[in-house]
């Protein structure tokens, strides 16, 4: 029985952990920060659980007054991969946060991949988020921490996807909550400019 709860401060440095194992350096602030985050509320830590082994966690940000969060960090114990376990608990926090406008998520763009490997692990993403109902923000361009992203969005309480200038503002406020004013510049999120 998978069952989903709230993440015990004491279970954050195990998890940081695994963090570091499904994620590079460069895509989660260091442990110090993240309990910052999460003890200010800017950042929920969930636990996914089946029966009694621990299945999976995510993080998600959050900001006082905005009706949008995002997916921040999200993954699945490695033998656990591939069993719908990802998609049962993904399911379960979009249950979880019904009452939110909508639940972005940030995915590596496929085609920037370095090596056939990692380009098919992101294309598994990105149709996994597709699955669940989320689609990609149009004319948006997103990257953080140096590493170009689609941002995908599911609606939730209100239909509709954000457009380009919208996802902009809500990226911002939901990554101020955790970038110091000198660390902003690693969030570059704007209204792409035309194909040429």
């Amino acid at each position: 029985m998978l069952s989903i709860r709230p993440m015990m401060e004491a279970e954050l440095p195990q998890v940081y952990a695994h963090v570091a194992r499904d994620f590079p350096p460069i895509e989660y602030p260091p442990l110090y920060k993240m309990r910052r985050h999460v003890a200010c509320r800017a950042v929920e830590g969930l636990l996914c659980d089946v029966g009694a082994q621990r299945a999976a966690y995510a993080f998600v940000l959050r900001a006082d007054g905005l009706r949008r969060v995002m997916l921040f960090l999200y993954a699945v114990e490695p033998e656990l991969r591939g069993k719908g376990v990802g998609s049962a608990f993904l399911e379960e926090l979009l249950g979880r946060y019904a009452a939110c406008a909508g639940l972005y998520a940030e995915v590596e763009k496929a085609e920037l991949a370095e090596e056939e490997a990692e380009r098919r692990v992101r294309q598994r993403r990105i149709a996994f988020y597709r699955r669940l109902g989320f689609a990609p923000i149009e004319g948006l361009y997103y990257s953080i921490y140096g590493v170009e992203m689609h941002l995908f969005y599911r609606p939730l309480q209100d239909p509709g996807i954000p457009g380009a200038q919208e996802a902009v503002r809500d990226a911002t406020a939901l990554y101020e909550g955790i970038l110091l004013p000198h660390e902003r510049y690693n969030l570059d999120a704007r209204p792409a400019g035309p194909k040429g």
